[in-house]
């Protein structure tokens, strides 16, 4: 698990996610946020995601596809 307000969180940073700590759990990213996660086993494994989109953003660009990759595939 990567929690954004942990002090290790940037070294799970790969692209596109703004190291400075927004709030006390939030981080700004770009189009492409990119996080690297090692994983020692990967049976029975989900992954999961949460997110927020800032309401402020929306109503400047509407409608938003969002699409998640684990190496590289949909």
């Amino acid at each position: 698990m990567v929690e954004m307000n942990a002090v290790t969180a940037p070294s799970h940073f790969a692209g596109d996610i703004d190291s400075t700590l927004n709030g006390a759990t939030w981080r700004w990213t770009g189009a492409k946020p990119t996080v690297k996660l090692l994983l020692l086993r990967t049976d029975g494994l989900k992954y999961s995601v949460d997110f927020a989109i800032w309401d402020k953003g929306i109503r400047q660009t509407g409608p938003l596809t969002i699409t998640f990759l684990v190496n590289g595939k949909v």
